[in-house]
């Protein structure tokens, strides 16, 4: 019987056995793919369906490297865009992050510069510790004995860091001082107001029957029109995203719509934009 090389779980791109190889490069050369148009898209192309097989519910295409014995940098070999429906953004999800499919958080598969923070020495840590006990136990003794300990046990590198430290506590608590401050005052257009002045709406306001009937949801009152999807032309939604496709689409309808908005008529001397802002002027 003839191998079903589609459905194979040997995908193409791989130096496989010689009958494979044969077939694959009869059926991934151009000749066959240009008689063949209605055939299962393998090779990349932008803006079009990829079709691969899948191994173990991963691609290889997307990691395989030639001559490399290890996947070190197959971070940077993958160029589809890892989508999740459940992930609350818009781009920065495109690529995998920089570790590649492999997380493993104990820092063994390091593959770009990290930083690390400089540990304070155990002896220093202890006397560190000793004085913490020290005033904990006694919040109005000096423990001065202890702060020489500090002093004479612990390095210059960990003292300057601890000095670093303290000022930048003492700046963030300026920081937070000052924004309660800041959300404390009332402001000037608050000020002689009541919260009984407040026109309020009851529950009836969120029923069906008051709620907007012209969209999916009957709860329409959150519409993320300015986060558009970010691997979808979706127009329905959407519509101010921009888009092109073999129908046509609407790519460049918004500049056209805009260069027409701010055009100066022949007879008025005047565009749209300049006639609607001297209308909400008045």
């Amino acid at each position: 019987a003839l191998p079903n090389f589609y459905g194979s779980i040997n995908p193409e791109y791989y130096y496989q056995k010689p009958h494979y190889d044969f077939a694959n490069k009869i059926i991934h050369s151009n000749f066959y793919k240009t008689v063949n148009p209605l055939r299962t898209l393998y090779s990349y192309e932008p803006e079009r369906l990829i079709q691969m097989p899948t191994y173990f519910s991963h691609y290889p295409q997307f990691s395989w490297l030639y001559g490399h014995l290890d996947y070190s940098f197959d971070k940077y070999h993958r160029h589809y865009q890892a989508h999740d429906d459940w992930y609350p953004d818009r781009k920065n999800k495109s690529l995998g992050f920089k570790n590649g499919g492999f997380c493993d958080p104990s820092k063994r598969n390091m593959k770009y510069m990290g930083l690390q923070r400089d540990i304070a020495p155990r002896g220093c840590a202890k006397e560190i510790r000793k004085y913490h006990l020290c005033k904990e136990n006694n919040p109005t003794q000096e423990c001065f004995n202890e702060k020489i300990s500090v002093m004479e046990v612990c390095p210059d590198h960990a003292l300057v860091g601890m000095r670093e430290q303290k000022k930048w506590y003492l700046r963030a608590k300026v920081i937070d001082n000052q924004t309660y401050r800041r959300a404390m005052t009332v402001s000037e257009y608050n000020k002689g107001r009541s919260v009984s002045d407040l026109t309020l709406k009851d529950w009836s306001y969120g029923t069906y029957s008051k709620m907007r009937p012209d969209s999916y949801w009957n709860d329409d009152r959150y519409d993320p029109t300015v986060y558009r999807h970010p691997h979808r032309q979706d127009t329905v939604n959407f519509p101010d995203h921009e888009y092109k496709d073999i129908f046509g689409g609407n790519w460049g309808a918004k500049e056209a719509q805009e260069k027409k908005e701010h055009e100066i008529n022949f007879w008025t001397k005047k565009s749209k934009a300049m006639i609607s802002a001297e209308l909400a002027a008045e």
